[in-house]
């Protein structure tokens, strides 16, 4: 049962390493805008969250968002800045619209565009990657056959406990500690394993 831990325990770090690479990837790398760029940026982006902010009515709002919007996009790192602002604004506007049904498409939209210019490449491929990580920390080590060879020569013990030995050791802490107790005790003085 220690040697089957002390495999699962080394295939969990090997996982835990893979993870650990694949959600690197998750972190984008965007470049920021050249100094006298940001600088026009900035500029623009607040011009039009003043304008959207003494916006007379909702068609003047959406038109002013979605200029924010189309600005921020071209950039990953500008749009991933403005997707705070964004969500705040969309909200206001879903709870205060009078015409939420014709402007709802336009909001996902707006919100779609934004959160594709600012992830990173095959995001998808990403995110499979991270899930078949996670259904292999729950696959079995031994099925089938191999299972019941376990049980069939080993013993029921070793055959219910083979896919999680950790738990072995948890569930007879008692009995592990008694054993080893009694190895130590040969090893340092000669005294007989099978002795009461």
């Amino acid at each position: 049962m220690a040697e089957m831990k002390e495999r699962r325990e080394k295939y969990n770090a090997l996982l835990d390493e893979a993870e650990k690479q694949v959600r690197a990837k998750l972190t984008p790398q965007f470049e920021d805008l050249e100094e006298g760029d940001r600088i026009l940026y900035d500029a623009e982006i607040n011009d039009l969250k003043t304008k959207l902010l003494l916006a007379a009515n909702e068609n003047l709002s959406m038109k002013y968002l979605e200029k924010m919007v189309n600005l921020a996009s071209k950039n990953g790192k500008t749009a991933l800045e403005l997707q705070g602002y964004l969500t705040g604004q969309l909200a206001e506007m879903v709870g205060k619209s009078q015409n939420l049904t014709y402007i709802r498409p336009q909001l996902l939209t707006m919100s779609k565009k934004l959160t594709q210019a600012s992830q990173v490449d095959d995001f998808d491929g990403i995110k499979a990657q991270l899930n078949d990580i996670s259904q292999m920390r729950e696959v079995p080590f031994a099925v089938g056959q191999t299972q019941s060879f376990i049980t069939d020569n080993i013993g029921h013990v070793a055959g219910r406990y083979v896919n999680n030995p950790t738990k072995y050791f948890e569930d007879h802490s008692e009995t592990v500690e008694f054993v080893e107790g009694k190895i130590e005790n040969h090893k340092r003085f000669g005294h007989d394993l099978y002795s009461e």
